[in-house]
């Protein structure tokens, strides 16, 4: 079955929350232009549950990529990357804290409802290490904090992916 689905840009930008009153109470010259785009909602999804799946695997490689910059004393360049990382990591905490069917991936190292203490417990331990600049600390928080909650919110979009195919 195949049913649509629309995606509403706003000035360029795609609004999410088209239908939020703080979007909707906007006079239509402040918006500027106004585009809907039509398509398959399942081909929406599983484009979507692919670039989910892809950013999740980039941020993995990125935490790895911090831990060498760390490692080789480059620090400015690995406090730069770890910001993009911790907008990310904040990103998928939304998406995957919303109830949205998520399919239940009992081999993940860390299950759905464990993340959430997990990670607070994760960025308490890299806020405090960044503070004392302690780079062997905030490289051990990102290998076995960080990483096992993205291998698990990857194993959940992989068990998703596989539930809606």
């Amino acid at each position: 079955m195949n049913i649509p689905f629309n995606k509403v840009y706003l000035g360029g930008n795609e609004a999410l929350n088209y239908r939020d009153t703080m979007v909707c109470g906007r006079e239509i010259t402040d918006v500027g232009s106004v585009a809907i785009k039509s398509g398959d909602f399942d081909r929406v999804l599983s484009d979507s549950m692919t670039e989910l799946d892809q950013e999740l695997a980039s941020s993995l490689e990125l935490s790895s990529e911090i831990i060498r910059l760390l490692e080789n004393r480059k620090e400015e360049e690995a406090y730069n990357r770890l910001a993009h990382l911790l907008d990310s990591i904040r990103i998928f905490f939304t998406i995957f804290s919303e109830d949205l069917g998520w399919a239940n991936a009992p081999n993940a190292q860390i299950s759905r409802k464990e993340i959430s203490a997990t990670l607070e417990r994760a960025l308490t331990q890299l806020i405090a290490a960044q503070e004392k600049h302690y780079w062997v600390s905030i490289c051990d928080v990102l290998e076995y904090e960080i990483v096992p909650i993205l291998e698990s919110w990857q194993e959940l979009v992989e068990r998703t992916r596989e539930q809606i195919n």
